[in-house]
Formats: structure tokens, C-alpha cells, sequence
């Protein structure tokens, strides 16, 4: 039979769930890691003032930093940095053993 790829918006209930066992086989076989999923945030204030934010998960060994964001009267000034020096430790902390950082 032929194998046949479609494009599609997202996949279905089933076809998750699929996904996601096979992700978790994968790394208990080659990750040596439980595939819990473990979300956090961190936040930049100063006094009641949000100045900034990174939004990360820990999954199969790896820290995944998704969103960074500073507002911009505050960038420019290592908050940015110091936001992701402690994404950092936190995946270091979890013996994450790679990042990911997927923001602009």
C-alpha cells in the first residue's frame, strides 16, 4: 500500500493520543526520563510593575523555553537575560540535558 501524507489544521483526538504514546515510549527508551510535562513561569517585577516574562515547560530531558518578553521601555537592560539565565538553572536543576527557545 502506499503511504499517503495529508495536511490538516490539527490532528484528531485519536491521532493525539497516538502521538503523544509514541512520544513517551521514545523517551523512556532513549531518554531515560519519565515524560511528565512540567510548566513554569517567571516573572521580572519591580515593586507591583511587570516588566517582563518566560513561559517554559520541562518534557523528555529538555527545557523548552516558549515566550520571552520584556516590555519595551525595560529592554536593553538584562532582564531579558536574567529571565532566561534562570530558565536556565531551572533546567539545569531538572538535568535537562538540551534548550529549545522558541521566541522571537
Amino acid at each position: 500500500d502506499e503511504v499517503v501524507l495529508r495536511k490538516k489544521d490539527s490532528l484528531d483526538v485519536f491521532e493525539q493520543a497516538f502521538v503523544d504514546q509514541g512520544f513517551c515510549e521514545h523517551a523512556l527508551e532513549n531518554v531515560n526520563c519519565n515524560a511528565a510535562i512540567q510548566t513554569f513561569a517567571l516573572t521580572a517585577k519591580r515593586e507591583e510593575d511587570l516588566l517582563g516574562a518566560l513561559t517554559g515547560r520541562l518534557f523528555w530531558g529538555s527545557l523548552h523555553i516558549r515566550h520571552l518578553f520584556v516590555t519595551k521601555p525595560y529592554r536593553n537592560q538584562g532582564i531579558g537575560r536574567r529571565l532566561v539565565e534562570e530558565g536556565m538553572r531551572i533546567g539545569i536543576e531538572n538535568q535537562c540535558r538540551f534548550a529549545v527557545v522558541e521566541t522571537m
